[in-house]
């Protein structure tokens, strides 16, 4: 819940600071920057509080697999952030970031391999 807030307290900001015109024509210029801010809405904001309602709510059982893979989805979702914006802020100066792509489709990975843990393990207790 405390990561979907964070991502709730950064959307705002980012918001906040579009109203700038020169900043928004900047900032929606680059295409990095859009991905980026979709992401933390739709992963950060989103899927991390639904995560956790189902956590609450009794939906998802807690248990060591079912936390591991709420985490590691969670670390990926900040890993995919801080890739993405790098790559926006590093395509406002023109500049190429090395294996940005490769390390992008490893966090893809890390992504998948949380929600996939967390479907099997709930699986289980369905079964049970």
């Amino acid at each position: 819940m405390g990561f979907s807030a964070i991502a709730l307290t950064a959307k705002l900001l980012l918001q906040l600071g579009s109203t700038v015109p020169s900043l928004s024509d900047l900032a929606f210029g680059f295409r990095p920057i859009v991905i980026g801010y979709l992401h933390l809405v739709l992963l950060g904001m989103i899927t991390l509080f639904l995560l956790s309602y189902f956590f609450a709510g009794g939906y998802i059982q807690a248990n060591k697999k079912t936390s591991f893979a709420v985490f590691l989805f969670a670390a990926g979702v900040i890993l995919n952030e801080i890739l993405l914006m790098t790559q926006g802020v590093s395509a406002m100066s023109y500049t190429s970031v090395p294996f940005i792509n490769e390390l992008l489709f490893a966090t893809a990975l890390i992504l998948f391999s949380g929600a996939f843990l967390l479907f099997v393990t709930s699986l289980k207790v369905f079964r049970n």
